[in-house]
């Protein structure tokens, strides 16, 4: 069962991401007036960019074009993929037509920045009370010397989900202004509770059913298992799609240095 548990980690990662389609960068932007601005030298920093953050959720919805954010619910990704292998574990899985539910109830309970000598430290704890998600899959597995081809939909119902998210980058001067570009990331997300459905995993319903059965039984060792495992994958793919976010917003707009 191992073997399909990575079908919903890599879910849960890609969750999060920004897709690949992205508005051409333009040199002169303006923050729409709802946006609340931060200064740098503000001992309470990181409690104005969690009002900031936490002001402008509701208006995510929808989206917003003026940050080229795009709408959170549902948060939709046309299609992904990844390989795995790992010891006896070897894969391919490919996924389209994801969504997500439930982004923009996030809660930021506290965020801690630190901004020294054009390097910028921050980590999030964010709060989902929960997240649905939907898409088709399609994988060739093998797993020592059985070899499996699985396709199908899935849905991934996750409550009461506590992640802290940390990041490290530095400050790179483009059109004027300075952009943040984050050069580690990594998160801890703890989950609450997880209820499965993977479809086409065995042909004979009967024994789908057994296979999603042992799934939500046993899901959470599957993911305290996966989730390191899987880390040098997801991580990057987190790092690279934060990056495309950050490279259209001047951070010197959100974070401002006093005159």
């Amino acid at each position: 069962m191992k073997v399909f548990a990575v079908v919903l980690l890599f879910a849960f990662a890609y969750g999060a991401t920004i897709p690949e389609d992205q508005p051409e960068d333009v040199e002169e932007f303006q923050l729409p007036d709802f946006v609340k601005t931060c200064y740098e030298d503000d001992p309470k920093l990181g409690e104005c960019v969690k009002e900031a953050v936490s002001d402008m959720m509701p208006r995510l919805n929808n989206g917003l074009k003026a940050l080229n954010i795009p709408p959170l619910d549902p948060f939709t990704i046309e299609r992904t993929s990844l390989e795995y292998g790992n010891g006896a574990l070897q894969g391919a899985i490919k996924m389209k037509n994801l969504k997500t539910f439930g982004m923009s109830q996030a809660v930021f309970r506290d965020v801690r920045m630190k901004i020294e000598d054009g390097k910028v430290e921050t980590e999030i704890d964010i709060h989902f009370p929960k997240i649905f998600m939907e898409g088709a899959y399609k994988a060739d597995i093998k797993f020592n010397e059985l070899k499996l081809h699985p396709k199908g939909h899935f849905n991934v119902t996750m409550t009461n989900i506590n992640t802290t998210h940390h990041w490290e980058g530095h400050l790179v001067p483009k059109n004027g202004h300075q952009y943040l570009q984050i050069d580690t990331f990594d998160m801890i997300p703890e989950v609450g509770d997880m209820k499965i459905y993977v479809g086409g995993i065995f042909p004979d319903p009967a024994m789908n059913k057994i296979a999603v059965n042992f799934l939500n039984q046993y899901w959470p060792a599957f993911y305290k298992m996966l989730l390191p495992e899987t880390r040098s994958h997801w991580q990057p793919l987190m790092t690279n799609s934060i990056n495309e976010f950050l490279g259209r917003v001047p951070f010197d707009l959100l974070v401002k240095k006093r005159e």
